[in-house]
């Protein structure tokens, strides 16, 4: 859309403002599967955002074997499961009833448009 296209800016009063929208140089998507919810000393809410995923090895053994063939053994695993946690995003109070009334509603409309 050029300069010609966009649509005016609405009047502007006391009790309103225009915001515009930008991305900073450190933004980034993350995939999460789940978040954990904390908070911290000054009451500041933290979510934390996570995936899990069973480890990798952590020390393989490569070995030839009599007619060439290659064959890998597994020294070191880790055992369980690696929670990576991918990033932490810390609000007040205000600000995150404000974020979790605004993300139900819009659950709630994404809902809608599922049925149709």
């Amino acid at each position: 859309m050029d300069e010609s296209q966009q649509k005016p800016a609405p009047p502007q009063s006391e009790s309103s403002v225009p915001i515009h929208m930008g991305h900073s140089p450190q933004f980034r998507r993350v995939v999460a599967q789940a978040a954990w919810f904390g908070y911290d000393m000054k009451g500041t809410l933290h979510f934390s955002f996570y995936n899990d995923y069973f480890p990798v090895p952590k020390e393989l053994l490569a070995t030839k074997g009599k007619n060439g063939e290659g064959k890998m053994e597994i020294i070191k695993m880790p055992e369980g499961v690696i929670r990576e946690i991918e990033v932490d995003v810390a609000m007040s109070l205000e600000a995150a009833e404000a974020f979790c009334k605004t993300l139900s509603q819009n659950i709630d409309n994404y809902r809608e448009k599922l049925k149709t």
